[in-house]
């Protein structure tokens, strides 16, 4: 994955930036001169109030199996590792066969990298003849979905954008501090902005990925993709596994690689029964031994 090095992600820091504006309108009524107020402002951030890389991305883990979790996912998490600005999980898939021993078959992994944040925090303003503070988080982020199986392929998901945002009405210094100390509120809203984002990003990918074919019957097949990847009707595009051929470098010093090739096309199959974990599909106009790969119509 490509990295960003941002300023910002080599110290782990964040931005925090009080707008400039008139200084009549950074003059509540019941705080006093602007002087007395931006040092609150900026002690607060020093002493540690502000949010970092780290806690957005350590945070992302239970946001995102909420997620998954509440809205019928066919996918779930286990083990991975959390970086400073990276999150990488292992993905499993729902209907994963599992081992003797009881463990998962893992199929997927999910790489996600925050490309940039930005802790701003604007105020104390007048709004309508109230003071306020107020709080907004940005976080961009990137991410890959990987299919481990047969395929060994990749899949990026589209750069995610999340914001938090916390408005508080402010009477005293106190309250500007404590205002800028309420960071749970806008890091949850940000996280399960975030989450949704991913899991939405996820399925998009999913449904790119191919299905195997798990059996041939006479001019039926039967792939190892159910609801949730296909529905009756589909016209699913049929192709040999890929093969892994061994190549050389083209510069001086000449290295051996492996290099996945493409299968050829073989036809189409259309899905006539779906089921949870599985589909049966018609074999147009196709006849032998059918040992390949299925993706959805455009997916390939």
């Amino acid at each position: 994955m490509k990295k960003y090095l941002f300023p910002v992600l080599a110290s782990f820091a964040v931005l925090a930036m009080c707008a400039r504006a008139d200084e009549d309108d950074l003059l509540p009524v019941a705080l006093g001169p602007v002087v007395a107020i931006k040092p609150v402002l900026e002690k607060a951030v020093a002493d540690g109030k502000a949010i970092t890389l780290e806690t957005i991305v350590r945070g992302l883990e239970t946001a995102l199996t909420a997620e998954l979790s509440n809205n019928d996912s066919p996918f779930a998490l286990i083990g991975g590792n959390v970086g400073a600005n990276l999150y990488k999980k292992i993905i499993i898939d729902q209907k994963s066969p599992t081992t003797s021993d009881g463990e998962e078959e893992v199929q997927y992994g999910l790489t996600v990298e925050i490309t940039s944040f930005t802790d701003s925090i604007i105020g104390p303003v007048q709004r309508s003849g109230i003071s306020v503070v107020q709080r907004d988080l940005t976080v961009t982020a990137s991410a890959i979905m990987h299919d481990v199986g047969l395929m060994r392929a990749t899949v990026a998901i589209p750069a995610i954008t999340a914001t938090g945002k916390r408005t508080n009405s402010v009477r005293s210094n106190e309250e500007v501090k404590g205002a800028i100390a309420q960071s749970d509120a806008a890091i949850g809203e940000l996280q399960a902005n975030l989450a949704r984002q991913l899991a939405a990003g996820l399925l998009t990918a999913y449904y790119k990925f191919p299905a195997y074919v798990i059996d041939v019957n006479d001019d039926e097949v039967t792939i190892d993709q159910g609801k949730a990847w296909c529905q009756v009707g589909d016209i699913l595009t049929l192709y040999d596994p890929p093969s892994e051929v061994i190549a050389s470098t083209r510069g001086r010093i000449k290295q051996e690689r492996k290099i996945t090739v493409p299968g050829k096309r073989i036809g189409t199959i259309t899905v006539t029964d779906v089921f949870g974990t599985a589909s049966r599909c018609k074999l147009n106009g196709l006849s032998g031994q059918i040992n390949g790969i299925a993706y959805k119509k455009g997916d390939n």
